[in-house]
């Protein structure tokens, strides 16, 4: 089953389809994925694709974005969640 599921992470970037990403990012940790996992195996193959599409001419600026937005949609699921930095020590005088 991961094996398609990366397939279909891989295609929706390539599509273009951003809500369709951040879905199957959540359903890849759903079922157990691990998150570097998704992104490896599943949408930054994607974003590579379409990097090369642009490469050859095959695909456009329009396409190139709108993989990006696609890439930027499932990142948030699959990144950990940022922890604000430590106030800094306070200094006694």
């Amino acid at each position: 089953m991961s094996e398609a599921l990366y397939e279909l992470m891989k295609q929706t970037v390539i599509d273009g389809e951003a809500e369709e990403a951040a879905a199957l990012a959540q359903k890849g940790l759903d079922a157990g994925l691990p998150p570097g996992e998704i992104l490896d195996k599943g949408f930054v193959k994607g974003i590579e694709e379409v990097g090369d599409l642009f490469g050859k001419g095959e695909f456009f600026l329009p396409e190139l974005v709108q993989g990006a937005e696609a890439m930027k949609a499932a990142w948030p699921s699959c990144s950990p969640p940022s922890t604000p930095p430590a106030a800094p020590a306070a200094r006694s005088a």
